[in-house]
C-alpha cells in the first residue's frame, strides 16, 4: 500500500514539474567603451533573485519560470537601468551601461528620501504612479509634499508649488519646455501622464537651470528609456470610476530591432470619456470631458552617439460648469450666495457650451555625442502647435462658433554640454533659443481676449558643482533676453504694435553637508525674473473658462524674485523625516485682483478681475514623516504651510493654499496567500479654512474640510503576464465641501464620493 502511494505521489510530482516550464536567463554587461563590467549586480525583484557578473561581465539565472520580469542592472559609476523581458528569451542579453554624469538634470531625490544631492526635488515612486493612473498631471503630483492643485471645476487642474502656478512653473515634457496657453488658471497642462515613467518636481532654487522664470519650480515628465533589445513588451491600463461614470483606456508597445543592437521604438495611446460629475447633493451639469492622446518615439544609441525622434498629440474637449454663466447681475449676486446652483440637469455625457477644445502637437529631434566617458554634447530641436478654442453660450445660431480661437506655434533649440572635469568637479553649460507666434483665428465675432504677438527668447546658463567628501557646493548663472512684439487694435480700431524688451541675470547657489548616510542638510539661494505675459499686459474681456472678465495692464514691470530654501533630511530603517523651510521675496508680483462689483455685459453678468502688481513675501514649510511600525505597517504624515503677504498694501495675497495635513496608515505584504505586493491604506486629509485673505473677494473663503480616502491593491499573474489591480475610494464619507483653490467655488461644491478601479497588465 505504501509503495502504491509513493508511486502515485511521484507521478503527481513529475506531472506538476512538467507543467511548470522554466528557462535560463543569461547575458553580458559592458560599459560604453565595450569593456566587460565585472561585479555588476543584476536583480529580478519579483523573484527576489540576484546575480553578480563574473570577470567576463557575464551573469546567468537558471530555472526561471516562464513569464514577464523586470531586470534591474547596477554598477558603481554608471547609470542604473531597468529592462522588461519575457522568458524564455530567444538569445542571450547584451546590456550597455552609460557612464553616470552627476549633473543638475540627472540628480533625483526620490520620495523615499534618497539623501544624495543638492537639489530640493521629489520624484513620484513607481507605487504612487500606479495608484494615480488615469489622474491628470496635477492630481498625480498633488501627492508630493509642498504641491497642491488649482482647480476650475472637477475636470481641470494645474499644479501649485509653494503657492505659485501657471507661468511661474516650468513643465518639461520629455526634455522640452511645454508651451501652451498656460497663462489661464483654467488651462491645464496639455500632457498625457501615461507617457511618463518618471515625474519629478523641482521645488528649490535649482529650477533656474530650466529657465529664469521658474520662480516656483519645475516639473519634469520623463518617459522610460527606449528598449535596446529585440524583446516586445507592452502595457494595458483599464480604469473606471463611478463619479462621472468615467472610462479610461491606455496601451503602449515597445521593442528593439533584431540584428541592430541599440535601435528601439515605442508607441503609446490613451483615451478617456466622462459625463457630468456630481457632488454629494447634486449633479455638476456640463462638466463632462473627452480626451484622446498618442505618442511615438524611435531612437538609436551606442557607446559614442545617439539620436531620437519623438512625437506626441494631446486632444481634449471639456465642459465648463453651466451654473457659472449667469444672465444678469441680480442672478449673479444670488448665485454667489446660493447653497445649491440654480441650473441642475440629469446626468449626461453631452458636452455643451460653455466648453473648451484643445489640441497640442509636439515633435522633437534630439542627438548626443560622447567625446569620452567624461564629456557629452546634446542638441535638440522641437516644435509645438497649440490650438485652443473656447465656446460661449451664444444666441442667433452662433453656438458652433468659438468665442476664443487661439493658435500658438513654438520653436525651440537647446544645446547642452556636460563636462566631468575631475572626480570632484562637474560642469554643465547650455544655450537655448525660442520663438513664438500667437494668432487669433478670425471669425469669432468677438474682440480677442489677448492680442496677436511674436516673441523671441535667448538664454544661456553655466552650472558648476564641487564634491569634497561630506561637503557639496554648486553655483550657477543664467542670462535671458526676451523680445515681445504685440499687434492689437485700440478702442478706435487703430492698429498698435507695442514692443517690449526684457533681460536679466539669474544666479543660484547651493551648499550641502552630509553628517552621515542617514543625515543631510542643504541650503539654496537663487534669484529669478519673469517678464509679464501678454495676457497680463493686454487681457480685455470675458475669460470663458473662468466665467470672469479680465483686464490687463500694459505698464506692468518684470517680476524679480529671491528665494532661499533650507532642507533637513534624516532617515533610519524604521523612521525618517524631511523638512523644508523656504522664504521668497517677489518684487512687482503680478496677480489678478478682484474688483468690487460684477459687470453686466451683452453676454451676461460676470465678476471682474484686473492684473496689478505689488511687492510680495511668500514663506512656508513642507514636512514629511514616516514611521515603519512593523515590517508590514507604516504611518506617513505630510504637512504643507504657506504664508503669503502683500507687503505694499499690508494685507494678504489672494488665492493662496490653506494649511493642509495628511495622515496615512498603510499595510503592505510582499506575499499574501497566492497574491503578491498586497497593500491597503487609509488616509485622512484636513484642509484648514483660509483666513489669510484680502478684504476684497466675491464670496468668503469656504469652511475647513476633512476627507477620508481608501486605497488597496494586489499584483498577480495572468498566464505568463504580470498584472496589477487597484481600488481607490476618494471622499469615502461623501463629504459636502468647497475648496478655496477652486475658481468655481463661487457657484458649486466639490465632487462627492468616487470609486476608482484600475487594472494594469504588462506583457
Amino acid at each position: 500500500m505504501k509503495k502504491t502511494v509513493f508511486i502515485v505521489m511521484l507521478c503527481v510530482a513529475n506531472a506538476t514539474l512538467a507543467q511548470l516550464k522554466t528557462s535560463t536567463i543569461s547575458g553580458s554587461i559592458f560599459d560604453q567603451g565595450g569593456h566587460h563590467l565585472a561585479g555588476a549586480t543584476v536583480f529580478i525583484s519579483s523573484l527576489q533573485k540576484g546575480a553578480v557578473t563574473d570577470i567576463n561581465g557575464k551573469f546567468i539565472f537558471q530555472d526561471i519560470p516562464d513569464g514577464t520580469y523586470e531586470l534591474e542592472v547596477r554598477y558603481i559609476g554608471h547609470t542604473s537601468t531597468e529592462i522588461t523581458l519575457n522568458a524564455p528569451l530567444d538569445e542571450s542579453l547584451t546590456i550597455t551601461l552609460s557612464g553616470e554624469f552627476h549633473v543638475l538634470d540627472e540628480i533625483i531625490v526620490a520620495e523615499e528620501q534618497d539623501l544624495a544631492g543638492l537639489i530640493t526635488t521629489n520624484t513620484l515612486t513607481q507605487e504612487q504612479m500606479k495608484q494615480s493612473k488615469g489622474a491628470s498631471l496635477a492630481e498625480s503630483v498633488d501627492q508630493i509634499t509642498g504641491v497642491t492643485m488649482l482647480k476650475t471645476g472637477p475636470a481641470i487642474a494645474k499644479p501649485v508649488i509653494h503657492g505659485l502656478h501657471s507661468n511661474r512653473i516650468l513643465i518639461l515634457n520629455n526634455g522640452v519646455r511645454q508651451e501652451g496657453q498656460q497663462w489661464g488658471t483654467e488651462h491645464a497642462p496639455e500632457i498625457d501622464p501615461f507617457i511618463a515613467n518618471k515625474i519629478t518636481v523641482v521645488k528649490g532654487a535649482a529650477a533656474v537651470r530650466y529657465g529664469s522664470d521658474a520662480i516656483a519650480g519645475a516639473l519634469l515628465v520623463e518617459p522610460a528609456p527606449l528598449p535596446m533589445l529585440n524583446n516586445l513588451n507592452g502595457e494595458v491600463n483599464l480604469i473606471g470610476s463611478t463619479n462621472g461614470r468615467q472610462g479610461i483606456a491606455a496601451v503602449s508597445l515597445e521593442n528593439g530591432v533584431k540584428g541592430i543592437p541599440g535601435l528601439g521604438w515605442r508607441l503609446q495611446s490613451s483615451a478617456k470619456k466622462a459625463g457630468d460629475f456630481n457632488t454629494p447633493r447634486y449633479s455638476l451639469t456640463n462638466t463632462g470631458l473627452e480626451e484622446f492622446n498618442f505618442s511615438g518615439e524611435v531612437g538609436y544609441e551606442n557607446e559614442k552617439w545617439g539620436s531620437k525622434l519623438y512625437y506626441s498629440l494631446f486632444s481634449t474637449e471639456i465642459g465648463i460648469l453651466r451654473s457659472a454663466h449667469i444672465g444678469n447681475t441680480t442672478d449673479l449676486q444670488a448665485a454667489l450666495i446660493r447653497d445649491i446652483p440654480l441650473f441642475i440637469e440629469d446626468f449626461s455625457y453631452d458636452i455643451n457650451n460653455p466648453k473648451q477644445e484643445v489640441v497640442h502637437h509636439l515633435i522633437k529631434s534630439e542627438s548626443f555625442f560622447r567625446f569620452n566617458d567624461k564629456r557629452k554634447l546634446s542638441l535638440s530641436f522641437s516644435q509645438q502647435q497649440n490650438s485652443r478654442k473656447e465656446f460661449d453660450i451664444r444666441r442667433g445660431g452662433r453656438s458652433g462658433r468659438a468665442a476664443l480661437d487661439l493658435n500658438l506655434t513654438t520653436n525651440q533649440i537647446d544645446l547642452v554640454f556636460d563636462d566631468l572635469q575631475s572626480n570632484s568637479l562637474k560642469g554643465t553649460y547650455g544655450i537655448s533659443y525660442t520663438d513664438q507666434k500667437n494668432r487669433n483665428i478670425p471669425g469669432t465675432g468677438v474682440r480677442p481676449l489677448i492680442p496677436n504677438f511674436l516673441s523671441t527668447s535667448i538664454g544661456a546658463f553655466i552650472i558648476e558643482s564641487l564634491d569634497l567628501n561630506k561637503w557639496e557646493f554648486e553655483a550657477g548663472m543664467r542670462y535671458d533676453y526676451r523680445n515681445l512684439e504685440v499687434f492689437r487694435f485700440n478702442e478706435q480700431d487703430e492698429l498698435e504694435t507695442p514692443t517690449y524688451d526684457f533681460h536679466n541675470f539669474s544666479v543660484t547657489g547651493s551648499i550641502a553637508y552630509e553628517f552621515s548616510e542617514k543625515f543631510l542638510v542643504n541650503s539654496q539661494l537663487a534669484t529669478a525674473f519673469r517678464p509679464p505675459n501678454v495676457s497680463e499686459l493686454f487681457s480685455e474681456g470675458l475669460h470663458h473658462g473662468l466665467a470672469a472678465i479680465e483686464e490687463g495692464n500694459p505698464n506692468l514691470e518684470t517680476e524679480k524674485a529671491f528665494k532661499w530654501v533650507n532642507t533637513i533630511e534624516y532617515n533610519q530603517d524604521s523612521y525618517g523625516f524631511t523638512t523644508s523651510l523656504y522664504y521668497q521675496r517677489i518684487n512687482d508680483f503680478i496677480y489678478l485682483k478682484p474688483l468690487g462689483e460684477p459687470r453686466l455685459t451683452v453676454r451676461g453678468a460676470f465678476p471682474v478681475f484686473q492684473y496689478t502688481q505689488t511687492n510680495a513675501r511668500i514663506m512656508g514649510l513642507d514636512a514629511a514623516f514616516f514611521w515603519r511600525i512593523a515590517p508590514w505597517l507604516q504611518y506617513n504624515l505630510n504637512y504643507n504651510m504657506v504664508r503669503a503677504n502683500n507687503i505694499s498694501e499690508d494685507t494678504y495675497l489672494i488665492f493662496m493654499p490653506p494649511d493642509q495635513v495628511e495622515n496615512e496608515l498603510k499595510i503592505s505584504k510582499e506575499y499574501l496567500g497566492k497574491v503578491k505586493n498586497f497593500y491597503a491604506g487609509i488616509s485622512a486629509i484636513y484642509q484648514a479654512e483660509q483666513t489669510r485673505v484680502p478684504g476684497i473677494d466675491f464670496s468668503p473663503p469656504p469652511d475647513a474640510n476633512f476627507l477620508l480616502n481608501l486605497n488597496a491593491g494586489i499584483d498577480f499573474n495572468i498566464g505568463s503576464n504580470h498584472a496589477g489591480l487597484n481600488l481607490t475610494l476618494n471622499n469615502a464619507l461623501n463629504t459636502t465641501y468647497r475648496s478655496y483653490l477652486n475658481r468655481l467655488r463661487y457657484y458649486a461644491d466639490e465632487m462627492g464620493r468616487n470609486l476608482i478601479l484600475r487594472l494594469l497588465v504588462k506583457f
